[in-house]
């Protein structure tokens, strides 16, 4: 009788310690994987906007980054790209990761302008 009290109570601690086990080991998330967004920062991603000496944004996750990178806009232009210098001379290729600052590239919106004729034929430009 006492052997089965003890034989059971040493089964219930192993149950408990295996299910310890199993709650750390799925509570961890892989530190190593990409950020799909949401509240957690474990990968240390933070990502600061600039145009020129301008601040315009900084962000703390992959979702963030996303949403807002091509949000900023400015009159009569467009974005060419985000550079990982000043001097505009690094392009950032692919997604940013751990801290990084990030300068835009502004390019001069372009139009092509054609003049037709009343009966729809185009009119020459000298």
């Amino acid at each position: 009788m006492k052997r089965n009290k003890i034989f059971k109570s040493l089964i219930v601690i192993f149950i408990l310690l295996c299910s310890i086990s199993i709650l750390f080991a799925c509570g961890d998330e892989d530190s190593d994987a990409p950020s799909t967004g949401g509240g957690s920062n474990k990968e240390g991603l933070r990502v600061i906007f600039m145009d020129g000496d301008t601040k315009l944004n900084e962000v703390t996750t992959l979702e963030e980054y996303l949403a807002y990178v091509n949000v900023p806009t400015k009159e009569g232009y467009e974005i060419e790209g985000w550079y990982l210098d000043f001097d505009l001379t690094e392009k950032l290729a692919g997604n940013p990761s751990g801290k990084v600052t990030l300068y835009v590239n502004w390019k001069i919106k372009t139009y092509t302008v054609r003049f037709i004729n009343y009966d729809g034929t185009a009119i020459p430009v000298n």
